[in-house]
């Protein structure tokens, strides 16, 4: 477990805790069942589409926790009463000083609550231990506005746009934004 931060339950009043944890790679099954249902829910979000990465093989799904595991990337969860119900990861594209943070999604129910906000948090906590890390990026759909709104709220700044092919097969102004973390 990384941490562990209390969200306002489904009625929005009493406090409920939620861990945030290194999905290890014996839970791909659940980590494939959450990724999938980001790319349905949200396909205009992802790069990805489901229809691409239902058909992905077991290893792909294994092979990207193995990574984590491994510290050549971050791929952490929010888990509620044992199960997964959000997601961040991060990985490096150009060397250790820029981490691109990704697949951010919180499932439906459980948005307004402040479990982005705690997978944000705990995803730059561990980027800033990682030595040689000075800055995260990622990129937004404009049309994203609670996810935007997360990102500026944690201190990240726009950098640029571009115009980008998403998951539904549409293409999107994508902001880049980025945050130092020293």
């Amino acid at each position: 477990m990384i941490c562990a931060g209390y969200v306002l339950d489904e009625g929005g009043s009493n406090l409920e805790t939620v861990r945030i944890l290194t999905i290890p790679a014996s839970r791909w099954r659940e980590y494939r069942r959450l990724r999938l249902d980001a790319l349905q829910d949200s396909p205009q979000a992802f790069g990805a589409s489901y229809h691409e990465s239902v058909t992905l093989p077991d290893e792909h799904w294994i092979g990207r926790l193995q990574e984590a595991e491994e510290g050549r990337s971050i791929s952490l969860a929010a888990e509620l009463d044992g199960e997964l119900i959000g997601m961040i990861g991060a990985f490096f594209e150009a060397g250790p000083e820029v981490a691109t943070v990704v697949a951010v999604f919180v499932q439906p129910e459980h948005r307004g609550r402040g479990v982005g906000k705690l997978l944000v948090e705990a995803v730059l906590d561990r980027l800033r231990e990682m030595p040689g890390t000075e800055r995260a990026r990622l990129m937004v759909n404009v049309e994203q506005a609670p996810a935007l709104g997360l990102y500026l709220g944690a201190g990240f700044v726009e950098i640029g746009k571009e115009r980008v092919p998403l998951g539904d097969g549409n293409v999107y102004d994508e902001l880049i934004l980025e945050r130092d973390l020293r």
